[in-house]
């Protein structure tokens, strides 16, 4: 067995890796936000296939086009991402009320 010693330096180091999560998270979030905004058309060669329909072998899924209409939002182009997907229009709110929570509760903390 691990001696007392070990285990707590172990857990030490758990421990402030995941103290730092949270801001790791939060730049990485508005770098890649900072890139779709600057150039939508960039990123939208980001989408991946559906793994959904290519696993179940599926012709419909909840989720396809979401990504699509979250770049067409970044564009400005309202109808066309409704288009792809009528879920942004709940989705899309949830998650900017999330992203500004998770910034203000990590700026909060940023100095501890």
């Amino acid at each position: 067995f691990p001696s007392h010693d070990k285990m707590y330096e172990a857990c030490h180091l758990k421990n402030s890796f995941f103290k730092h999560l949270d801001k790791v998270i939060a730049i990485t979030m508005t770098l890649f936000f900072l890139l779709v905004a600057l150039n939508p058309d960039t990123a939208s060669k980001l989408t991946p296939p559906c793994l959904f329909k290519s696993i179940l072998n599926v012709n419909y899924c909840w989720g396809c086009g979401i990504t699509r209409a979250f770049f067409a939002l970044f564009k400005g182009h309202f109808s066309e991402a409704f288009r792809y997907n009528k879920f942004i229009v709940i989705v899309a709110p949830m998650l900017t009320i999330v992203y500004i929570r998770f910034m203000y509760i990590t700026l909060k903390n940023w100095k501890q």
